[in-house]
């Protein structure tokens, strides 16, 4: 059974994934900056 993701659904799942790669970014770049001190 093959289910076809409407325009929103989709937008939604890139939005959920590019915040996931926004958090994982940040938290290495915060990791990386406090390691330094």
């Amino acid at each position: 059974m093959e289910e076809k993701l409407t325009g929103n659904e989709l937008e939604m799942l890139y939005a959920a994934a590019d915040y996931r790669r926004t958090e994982i970014v940040m938290n290495q770049y915060f990791v990386s900056t406090t390691d330094e001190k």
